[in-house]
């Protein structure tokens, strides 16, 4: 569902809210399924290749009773990417100040750039001072980061005199200057959900908006939109307007072609009394619709149990999804490959139902890997990592499928407050060498480091191909 500033939830959490399983202390059983978990469809073997890792934050510990709704602190990660010099960028929505900036403690947009080695080059912070939130990042061939989301308030040249929250487009850089901001008004509120780049700098931008319907006075939209790399100016734009459901769109890729692959809740078949996630591929000059699949299962009582919310696309054009299967009460992990051409699935493989496998984002390399990062509630290998909650995974497949590795990793702390079981809060990115970069949030301390606090902070970390 669209967030206001007062009750934050990530995108891919919208629509469908909250499955079974709670979420609130993590290691708590709100919800025990009947019975033993699936078996995984893909095995991986443990992993050894993480390289740098860099914990870092504002440190920000509210004071008093003008603290931001329930979040006790600081910084929560909301994206990572790469850029042609293998440079790692980090989106972050931050309560404090990095030095050099002021806040008023509520959300802002913050921006920091490390080198492959894992150098910090510089940090952007910035908003509106009314509220402003983050959801994705992307860069372009030459090294500037576009960063979407939405705001409460009025970025310069811009107005919002009612304070409705209003999705936001802004074009950094690669110094980390702004180059140009794009803001959407509304007539009810809306925010970009994800957000991707063709090859001719252009950004396309997915996400939802509110609009009359339902007894509660509003359904939500769901959008994408194509804005020109140069001025942000819109070229085209698809609204799929809900009348008795929601729909949304909460992942988006494009391919080599400049076609648009979106993933998220569109009118369309499925089921009768909830919102049906598919997928979709439009045509990257006009917007129109190429094809769309409907890749879910069904519970007997109609609702929607395998879920994709995050897209990828590979080195062949082959399109890759991400989501969360519970269609046994258990959450299992799902990677799905689709032809470009057609929509057909190819292959799935799903894994981690015993851990409670919670999904990320997805990213491919040059060698035709998927790669799902994300968060599970119980070891993968407990001979390897002591029994945690909380603790932090990459899962490696090739082009087949088939598993190359998975890496378990963390605190034991590092589940983000707004995840839920739909989707958590970390991401992965890769460069031109195929190195891994995964981005989180922690109240822990990784070796190295200090957080005594306990308070949000940040990690970037290399993995090897």
């Amino acid at each position: 569902m669209l967030r206001d500033w007062l009750s934050r939830k990530s995108a891919a959490q919208a629509t469908l809210g909250l499955l079974a399983l709670g979420l609130v202390g993590c290691g708590s059983s709100v919800y025990r399924p009947i019975g033993p978990p699936p078996a995984d469809s893909v095995t991986f073997p443990a992993a050894s290749t993480q390289g740098w890792l860099q914990q870092y934050g504002t440190g920000y510990v509210p004071t008093g009773p003008s603290a931001f709704e329930n979040n006790p602190n600081g910084d929560t990660a909301y994206g990572v990417a790469t850029d042609f010099q293998g440079n790692v960028i980090v989106l972050d929505e931050t309560l404090g100040a990095f030095p050099g900036f002021t806040s008023n403690h509520l959300p802002e947009f913050a921006v920091v750039k490390f080198d492959g080695s894992g150098n910090r080059l510089w940090t952007q912070q910035f908003g509106t001072g009314n509220g402003d939130f983050p959801n994705a990042i992307a860069t372009d061939a030459q090294g500037n980061i576009f960063v979407a989301g939405a705001t409460t308030g009025a970025f310069s040249g811009f107005m919002n005199s009612v304070g409705t929250q209003q999705s936001v487009v802004i074009k950094l850089n690669p110094s980390g200057q702004t180059v140009w901001i794009q803001q959407f008004p509304s007539t009810g509120s809306s925010q970009a959900n994800g957000l991707a780049v063709d090859a001719q700098g252009n950004a396309i931008v997915v996400g939802e908006t509110e609009q009359p319907g339902f007894s509660d006075g509003y359904t939500e939209g769901g959008y994408v939109a194509k804005l020109s790399g140069a001025t942000g100016s819109t070229i085209w734009k698809q609204a799929y307007n809900a009348t008795s459901f929601n729909y949304e769109t909460t992942g988006v890729a494009v391919d080599s072609q400049g076609n648009v692959i979106a993933v998220g809740g569109f009118p369309g078949p499925g089921s009768s009394n909830s919102t049906t996630y598919m997928v979709a591929k439009l045509d990257g000059t006009t917007g129109n619709t190429m094809w769309q699949q409907l890749p879910v299962t069904y519970s007997p009582f109609g609702g929607q149990m395998l879920t994709y919310t995050q897209v990828a696309v590979d080195a062949q054009g082959d399109v890759l999804l991400g989501g969360v299967d519970d269609s046994t009460g258990y959450n299992q992990c799902v990677i799905a490959s689709l032809a470009n051409g057609t929509g057909t699935q190819q292959w799935k493989q799903e894994f981690g139902a015993a851990e409670t496998c919670i999904p990320g984002n997805l990213a491919t390399d040059t060698a035709g890997n998927v790669l799902m990062t994300g968060n599970m509630l119980n070891p993968f290998f407990s001979s390897s990592n002591p029994p945690k909650t909380d603790d932090v995974f990459l899962a490696k497949l090739n082009g087949g499928g088939a598993g190359v590795w998975l890496q378990q990793f963390g605190t034991g702390e590092d589940l983000a407050k707004d995840s839920t079981t739909l989707g958590a809060l970390t991401f992965v990115a890769t460069d031109s060498q195929n190195h891994a970069y995964v981005a989180g949030t922690t109240t822990g301390a990784f070796p190295g480091f200090t957080n005594a606090n306990k308070v949000n902070e940040l990690f970037v970390t290399q993995f090897g191909p």
